[in-house]
């Protein structure tokens, strides 16, 4: 995302929580000036500037493991609270603290998806994404679903299908919206021809 954005000529500010990944990161970006990762728990970050655009594609609860570079995961990282009521917790104040630096008249881009308990059913994350940005005066503005390969469901379908465990094969892209939906037209060019 930093790569594109600073290619593009547009400044780009990112929060991450390991050191390695703000370290790779800034590297394979260095030759611009207007982007940077900064290392921080992104839960407790507060954007320097106002953003025209926000975006972000969190961790999907105990789906998988981010290590820094003691091989650990860094104290606040997502996925080592132990209740997913804490994830979610500390997930959505960092949107919160990012819903404060948006201007007027601008979207939020979360891609995110679900993972289950150890009871087997799902927890809800991509529902409560949606209550959460409504209760922030957001509107849930696009929902697209990004569907994983064929195969990817089929490897799965084997360890699952015996516990009537249907494979996850999608992730949701949310698109919020905070200000005048009237105003979308106005302020943002057409698209043209996809």
């Amino acid at each position: 995302m930093g790569f594109v954005a600073g290619g593009c000529g547009f400044e780009y500010e990112s929060s991450e929580i390991r050191q390695n990944q703000c370290d790779a990161n800034n590297a394979i970006c260095q030759d611009f000036d207007n982007v940077i990762w900064t290392k921080s728990n992104t839960a407790l970050y507060i954007p320097e500037k106002m953003s025209d655009l926000t975006f972000s594609c969190p961790p999907y609860y105990k789906v998988e493991t981010y290590l820094d570079y003691d091989g650990k995961p860094p104290e606040g990282e997502l996925n080592s609270y132990p209740t997913y009521a804490e994830f979610r917790d500390m997930l959505f104040a960092g949107y919160a603290n990012a819903i404060k630096a948006m201007k007027d008249n601008t979207f939020f881009v979360i891609m995110t998806g679900d993972s289950r308990g150890k009871d087997g059913g799902y927890y809800g994350c991509e529902a409560e994404h949606e209550l959460f940005f409504k209760s922030q005066g957001l509107l849930i503005y696009n929902r697209i679903v990004y569907l994983e390969s064929e195969f990817t469901r089929r490897a799965q379908a084997k360890k699952t299908l015996g516990a009537r465990k249907w494979p996850k094969c999608e992730q949701k892209i949310y698109a919020f919206y905070k200000g005048d939906a009237d105003k979308i037209k106005e302020l943002y060019p057409a698209i043209g021809r996809l």
